[in-house]
């Protein structure tokens, strides 16, 4: 589909804002091809588009056992718990609460002990 494949592209423009509402646009899509777009965005430069990225991300919530890219998806947002961004590790916190029913808050190492990563 080339909207999305547009709107993924739009995730690197150089606006933040504009990159903000490319990652809220693919959220809605709720499509399984912008997880890895998504994901990349939460490496951005900017805080917002961070946030953004994480919440999208929320949206597309498969059942995160079963599908080894929502794997991923939930290691990168306990990863999001280090970030500098007091707003990203809220919003990073929240969305694994809501897409793993577990609530360790911004504790990164029970995280990532629940996980069974090191």
């Amino acid at each position: 589909m080339k909207v999305i494949e547009g709107i993924i592209a739009t995730l690197k423009d150089k606006d933040g804002d504009v990159c903000r509402a490319a990652a809220w646009a693919l959220g809605e899509l709720k499509d399984p091809r912008v997880v890895e777009p998504l994901i990349s965005a939460l490496k951005e430069e900017s805080g917002n588009v961070r946030n953004a990225a994480i919440k999208a991300l929320e949206e597309i919530n498969p059942k995160w056992r079963e599908i080894e890219e929502a794997k991923r998806k939930v290691s990168e947002f306990v990863s999001a718990l280090k970030d500098e961004d007091e707003d990203v590790r809220s919003i990073a916190a929240k969305a694994l609460n809501k897409i793993t029913g577990e609530d360790f808050g911004e504790d990164e190492a029970k995280w990532r002990d629940w996980l069974g990563e090191e």
